[in-house]
């Protein structure tokens, strides 16, 4: 509600008061990671009342502490929110995960960014866009990059808040922080009311590994494969080698898991004869197969239709060998989904039985499968050459 609230400018009552906003988001992320929820803070229960407090807070009606209450407040309270606050509380915080290392050919995700926009436009991004670039500049001192939307990346940049894009005019040019350090600057001026025009939006986008500019990238620069093509890539291999990653996804289309197999050709004239193995990641590409960042690439790869014949025979067999590990992953799944159910029915069927009441409904769904599951394939050759596309018909 609170961020709702935030991107909602046009709010007659809406005061934009930036501290006041700030201490509202933090009470309710408090709330989020201490008690699963922020219901209980201001105890109306009704989105409407929730609404009119909030606007009464920005308008200077009313004060942060009249109408948010902290979460020592609503533990020591007497009332029902008080009640399920003790059920609800996070006992302990979790574990910090571990930092997994980066698997990928560049080393981070503007260089990345850069060589796809290379490949994209023919090698000359810099350009102005009626010469067949984007205007695309990197200040590497200052960890800041910069570029003139094209339109398609318009419409995906689109989905962001209005006065956003209008404030910053982000549809003209895009800026992106380069960098952790420097997103963290541009985000704490924008707290500050030192952003856009002196708004509380940033000037740069943190260019994260979900930025949507490089989901654009990716999608421009593999639109130089044809229909049914795929890429035939040089690796330091014994034999030819098709990568394949499939997928399990839920219902609503969403990716669960994923499995990667190689499947071998030693003898390239006997395609009937493939070695499939299950690979646990893709770190394998920048240990066993030469592929590793700044690799010298010496040419294009000779008569790239020759591993045709090897794909459909690779595909037939990792759908074999990744249905066991996919099915087990889909189990795991479920098995989770039914966990978690019975934990939050049992903390709930207890609060009701303590305070007496019976009128409780549960409803939950699996959303894990049977979902599709979905095969892709890469072709790895052991000749020295460029990666090439190869028609799959």
């Amino acid at each position: 509600m609170i961020s709702s609230l935030i991107l909602e400018p046009s709010d007659p009552e809406f005061s934009g008061d930036l501290r006041v906003l700030s201490r509202l988001l933090e009470r309710e992320t408090q709330a989020h990671s201490t008690l699963g929820d922020v219901a209980s803070l201001m105890g109306k229960h009704s989105v409407g009342e929730e609404e009119s407090a909030i606007r009464d807070v920005l308008a200077g009606k009313s004060t942060l502490e009249q109408q948010v209450r902290t979460i020592d407040e609503v533990i020591e309270g007497d009332d029902v929110d008080a009640f399920f606050a003790q059920f609800d509380m996070v006992e302990e915080e979790p574990p910090a995960l571990p930092e997994l290392p980066r698997q990928s050919l560049y080393p981070d995700d503007i260089s990345f960014l850069d060589e796809a926009l290379r490949a994209s436009f023919d090698d000359v991004p810099h350009a102005d866009p009626a010469a067949g670039g984007v205007g695309w500049m990197v200040h590497a001192n200052h960890g800041i990059a910069e570029l003139i939307p094209t339109k398609d990346l318009k419409q995906r940049l689109g989905q962001l808040p209005q006065n956003y894009l209008q404030e910053g005019r982000i549809l003209e040019r895009l800026k992106l922080a380069t960098s952790p350090q420097v997103g963290n600057a541009q985000l704490w001026a924008a707290r500050q009311g030192k952003g856009i025009n002196e708004t509380t939006w940033p000037e740069a986008h943190f260019l994260g590994p979900l930025h949507p500019v490089l989901d654009w990238a990716s999608d421009r620069a593999l639109s130089a494969l044809g229909r049914n093509q795929i890429f035939v890539i040089r690796g330091e291999v014994e034999m030819p080698t098709v990568l394949l990653m499939g997928t399990l996804m839920n219902r609503r289309g969403q990716l669960v898991s994923r499995v990667f197999s190689t499947a071998e050709f030693p003898n390239a004239n006997n395609p009937a004869f493939c070695l499939v193995e299950t690979r646990e990641d893709l770190g394998f590409l920048t240990t066993d197969t030469g592929l590793k960042p700044g690799t010298a690439n010496p040419g294009a790869v000779a008569d790239p239709q020759r591993f045709r014949p090897l794909v459909p025979v690779a595909v037939d067999h990792a759908i074999k060998a990744m249905k066991v590990t996919l099915d087990k992953q889909q189990e795991s799944a479920e098995e989770r989904l039914v966990l978690q159910r019975h934990s939050c029915s049992g903390e709930w069927v207890a609060a009701a039985s303590v305070m007496g009441e019976s009128g409780l409904v549960l409803s939950a769904s699996s959303e894990s499968g049977p979902g599709p599951d979905m095969v892709g394939p890469v072709v790895t050759g052991e000749d020295e050459g460029d990666e090439q596309a190869a028609d799959l018909g």
